[in-house]
């Protein structure tokens, strides 16, 4: 079986939506022809990461050339920027369709596009045009119904019909976490049999032991980038002057690391609060973050405030601490995704603004540090449920049954 991958965020880039791309990629790799269709190196936030280079293999991989970052800073200065974000910056990902079809020269039996960035699914509806051959369409978070994004006007009449023109093509599409496909079949009832759970998925082979060590300072961490508004450790911070009221001496014992790029919003949280116990690290690997959960003491989630209707988001960082075997510190929303995978089973939940109950939790998880109480930091073993190979063998089934002819009707 030929299986064409197309998706614009693809290694050396070091972003989540990336790394589930490895994942499944190399699950695929093992039992199918895979070509990956993506951009070539960028530079920017998706700089490439020298640890993931050879990340997929054995796979064919056929990379177009990347315009969005000079084509996006030239017409932005002479254009209206929502002009521009159709679908988004990488719009001229699926205008270079024909150019794909020159250098993939085989014509694949399987179309698997994944998003974001959009471009991803407009490639693929491109391409489904093309060679008339199933489609698989992965949105890793909602499109139009993504409270992210706050399309209005003719932009939003754009995705709408974008989404839905997608939407119709593919033969089947894949959602991350059950509660978008609950808000996907709701807003789509007549497609609600494409709809299908597919979620993010860890490594099988990073499921291996991690006993925890009470050396040095408690160590709180946190990996990913903060990106877009109403995300940022800001309740975080305010918990944690609290705890200082309480407890002078939490200071001496503990330390916050967060890896990963900050916008200037969040930048300027953590110049507000000056915590000296708060280092940040922008320049890093892949590796070195694997590193460095497996080291942690505890892991930290930040989730989007929104009402909770719109909680739909399955943050994939949660499968990397899950695997390995550190609690979770999460903020977000009480009827969220992040809370019903996370809560009692892979750490604690708190809503936003609860900074005393997340004042409590740190000072409890201190007391637990000093006193060397193992069963405080004792999680449950990495759900089977999100395992790369089953979910690839999954995926792989349904590429199966799409190949399968359609038995005519009974008379």
């Amino acid at each position: 079986m030929k299986v064409l991958l197309i998706s614009i965020s693809a290694p050396p880039q070091n972003t989540p939506e990336s790394l589930q791309v490895i994942k499944y990629a190399n699950q695929l790799a093992s039992r199918c022809d895979l070509t990956l269709l993506t951009i070539k190196e960028a530079d920017g936030w998706r700089k490439a990461d020298v640890s993931l280079k050879d990340a997929i293999r054995p796979a064919r991989i056929v990379r177009l050339p990347h315009y969005s970052s000079k084509v996006g800073r030239f017409l932005s200065g002479i254009l209206n920027r929502n002009w521009l974000m159709k679908p988004d910056e990488d719009f001229m990902f699926p205008v270079q369709w024909k150019r794909a079809v020159k250098k993939i020269k085989h014509k694949p039996d399987i179309l698997y596009s994944r998003s974001t960035p959009y471009s991803s699914a407009l490639m693929g509806l491109k391409l489904k045009q093309y060679y008339k051959v199933p489609w698989v369409l992965h949105l890793s978070d909602p499109w139009l119904l993504s409270p992210l994004n706050s399309f209005t006007g003719e932009l939003q009449a754009y995705h709408r019909q974008a989404e839905l023109k997608c939407f119709e093509s593919a033969d089947v599409i894949t959602l991350t976490s059950q509660e978008q496909l609950a808000l996907y079949r709701k807003h789509y009832p007549r497609l609600a049999h494409k709809f299908h759970f597919y979620p993010n998925v860890y490594n099988d082979d990073e499921v291996t032991d991690n006993p925890i060590t009470f050396n040095g300072r408690l160590t709180f961490l946190h990996t990913g980038n903060f990106y877009g508004e109403g995300r940022n450790p800001v309740f975080l911070l305010e918990a944690i002057q609290k705890v200082i009221q309480r407890d002078p001496t939490f200071v001496n014992d503990c330390e916050f690391v967060f890896i990963g790029r900050l916008n200037a919003d969040v930048h300027a949280v953590f110049k507000k609060y000056n915590y000296p116990f708060v280092k940040v690290i922008e320049d890093y690997t892949f590796t070195q973050v694997v590193q460095s959960q497996r080291n942690a003491h505890i892991l930290l989630l930040f989730d989007w405030k929104f009402r909770e209707s719109s909680s739909v988001f399955f943050l994939s960082k949660i499968l990397g601490y899950m695997t390995s075997q550190r609690p979770i510190l999460a903020i977000t929303g009480r009827n969220s995704t992040c809370w019903s995978v996370i809560e009692e089973r892979y750490g604690r939940c708190f809503e936003h603004d609860n900074t005393a109950g997340i004042a409590d939790y740190l000072l409890d998880a201190l007391k637990s540090f000093r006193t060397k109480n193992s069963n405080f930091f004792t999680v449950a073993q990495p759900d089977p449920a999100y395992s790369a190979r089953n979910n690839a063998d999954r995926l792989y089934a349904l590429f199966e049954s799409l190949l399968q002819p359609t038995l005519p009707e009974a008379k």
